[in-house]
This record gives structure tokens, sequence and C-alpha cells, in this order.
């Protein structure tokens, strides 16, 4: 019995002990299942701890890297398009302004050159550029208005001889016999004549296709008409209309000063000794009528070369018998003075005034050879001639 159960029992044994192996071995191989898993687990959180610092490492890098490729691409890229570019285009922007500048100041020289439509004294609509340079004049009285009016020539007929600055201007033939070559040769913008003595030139002058304008001076709105034309020639309205005011002042005041109310008469001679009698609407006339003087030449026709008077004769002047004579004499001396020769002029002896010693000679250049502006100064020397 004892044999058969320890017999018996070896078998179980080993059963137990296989049992007991099989069970170590299953355990041992969970856990080496559970190892490896964690091991594969923790071999993944690594890997991803691995990528994911290394996606941080790489894409702090690679933004670093990009952001100092960027910083390096703005800065550099940046810095130079915004400098390069910039003062590229700022220079570009100032080359416009240049251009800009440069068209304003084309624009400005275009806006500084305007045309005008003026009439003149022969009634004509005369088209010129305000502030012309080149300015020839023909007449005394054209180039005294010119002068009144702030304006200035660049050559004058050989009688205009005031203001004394013209003096050493070049001459372009005289009032009366103009050169129509140096004329040209001077290359004006603008001719300048008087009204009643050069309107015969309009045809000669008119081909060369440069502005005319003409003037007068046989009244004072004629006068007061050309230095306010002359005025709007050259861009001097302001200071003629204080000049005009002046005048005007002045023509009043004076006109006042004289007390004589009895008739005159105002002569002048050929160079054959022929006479003629300035009537009120010559500009010796007009001197006279301004100082409310009465002309005993008023009402009769014209007769001579020049225009506003009339002839005269010695049985004319004993029907009339002037307080006063005011004679002119273009001639200059040693050429005879009128006032010397009236008295051998048979019918002239019996007037009052030769008798009586009133005849006066007057500036030939006041009263006949240059009409104008300066009329302040004839009327000043007439009525010093009744005051004497």
């Amino acid at each position: 019995m004892m044999n058969f159960n320890k017999y018996m029992f070896l078998p179980v044994a080993l059963l137990l002990f296989v049992f007991i192996a099989c069970d170590v071995l299953e355990s041992s191989n969970n856990d080496l299942e559970v190892q490896e898993k964690e091991n594969v687990a923790q071999v993944i959180n690594t890997s991803e701890s691995k990528n994911d610092e290394d996606g941080e490492r790489h894409d702090d890098e690679d933004g670093e890297h990009h952001d100092e490729d960027g910083e390096h691409h703005d800065d550099e890229d940046g810095e130079h398009h915004d400098d390069e570019d910039g003062e590229r285009h700022d220079d570009d922007g100032e080359h416009h302004d240049d251009d800009g500048e440069q068209h304003d100041d084309d624009g400005e020289q275009h806006d500084d050159v305007k045309a005008i439509i003026l009439i003149d004294k022969l009634n004509r609509e005369v088209e010129i550029d305000v502030g012309p340079v080149r300015v020839v004049s023909l007449s005394p009285t054209a180039t005294e208005m010119i002068y009144k009016a702030g304006g200035s020539v660049i050559a004058r007929d050989a009688s205009s001889r005031y203001p004394e600055q013209i003096m050493n201007l070049p001459t372009v033939g005289s009032a009366y016999t103009p050169n129509f070559e140096a004329i040209i040769a001077q290359e004006p913008d603008l001719i300048v004549i008087e009204a009643l003595t050069q309107a015969r030139f309009m045809r000669d002058l008119s081909r060369f296709g440069i502005p005319i304008f003409a003037v007068r001076a046989t009244s004072l709105e004629d006068i007061s008409d050309g230095i306010q034309s002359m005025g709007i020639i050259f861009n001097k309205e302001e200071e003629v209309n204080q000049v005009l005011i002046d005048m005007n002042k002045q023509i009043e005041e004076i006109s006042e000063r004289v007390n004589y109310s009895g008739d005159i008469l105002i002569l002048i001679s050929d160079a054959d000794r022929n006479l003629y009698a300035a009537k009120p609407e010559s500009y010796a006339g007009l001197v006279a009528d301004i100082l409310n003087l009465k002309n005993v030449a008023a009402g009769m026709d014209d007769a001579g070369p020049y225009p506003g008077y009339t002839s005269w004769a010695g049985e004319t002047a004993m029907r009339s018998d002037p307080g006063y004579i005011f004679t002119i004499n273009p001639a200059p001396p040693p050429a005879p003075r009128l006032s010397q020769t009236l008295p051998s002029i048979p019918g002239f002896n019996r007037l009052t005034a030769i008798r009586e010693e009133r005849v006066k000679d007057l500036d030939p250049i006041l009263f006949m050879q240059a009409p104008g502006p300066r009329i302040i100064d004839a009327l000043l020397e007439l009525v010093s001639k009744i005051e004497e």
C-alpha cells in the first residue's frame, strides 16, 4: 500500500510541478507581454515625445529660421526695397515734382504772356501781348505816354527827347520820315505811333505783322486815354490810376490861378512866313482852353499843314485885336523869332498886344512838338507868361 502511494505520488507531484511551471511560465509570458507592451508604449511615447521635441525644435528652429530668414528678407529686402525703391520712388517723385515745377513754371510763363484787345485813336481793335519788352515809339507823344505809364522803349524817333534817359537809345528816323528798315531791324513786339500825323504810315507798317497802337493828344481825354492804355499794356494799371488822379488835381489847381479873361491868339509860321492860328482843337489851343482863355481863332476852318490850325492874316488879326499874342517857333535859333517879326507884318503893328508888349514866345516842344503828358508844364508856362 505504501509502495503504491509512493509510486502514485510521483506522477501527481510531476503533474503539479508541470502545472505550476506552466502557470509560472504563463505568468512570465504575461509579464513579458505587459513589459513588452509597456516598452513598446514607452518607445512609442518616447518616439512621440522625441518627435514632439524634434517637431518643436524643428518648428522652433524652422520657425526661427524662417523668422530670421523672414526678418532677414524683410530687413534686407524690405530695407532694400523700401530704401532703394522708396528712394528711387522719392527720387522719381522729386523728378516728377521737378517736372511738375517745370510745368508750373512753364504754365506761369504761359500765364504771364496774355493778350488783350484795346481800341486805339484810329478806332482800330489792336491785339497786344501784355508786358511787351521790345517797343518802338515813332513820336514824342507816344514816347512820353509810355514813360509816364512806367513803360520803356528800345528805339525812338529822332524827335523824342524826353525823358532824358532815352537819349542813348537808337533812333529809327524822324517822326515825319520814319525808317522802316531800321524799325524792323529792332524786332519790336509793339510799335506806338501818333494818330493825327502818322496815320499815313499805317499801310507800310502793317506789312510786317507787328501790332501798331495809335495815340493822340488833342484833348485831356486823349491824354488820359493814352496814358491809361500804356498802363494796361505795360501792366501798370494801379500806378497809372494814381498818376491820372494827381495830374487832374494839378490841372484843376493851375486853372484857378489865371485872372485874365480877355482874348488871346496863338500863332505859328512856316518856312515861307505864312501865319497859322491855333484853334481850340489843337494842342496849344487845348492848353489855353483849360485856362478858360478866349481864343479868337475858335470856330474857323482848318487850313495849312498843321492839324487844328487855321490860316491867319493881318486883316483878320485887326478885327479880333487880342489882348495877348503867343508865338511858337518850330525852328531853333538862329532862326528869327516870330515875336520879333510880327510888328513888321502889315496890320499887326496896330494891335493892342503889340503896342503893350504882350507878345510872348512859347516853348515849341511843350506846345507843338511833344503834346501829351507834360501838359502840366505847358499850363504852368502859359500862366507864367500871363503873369509876367
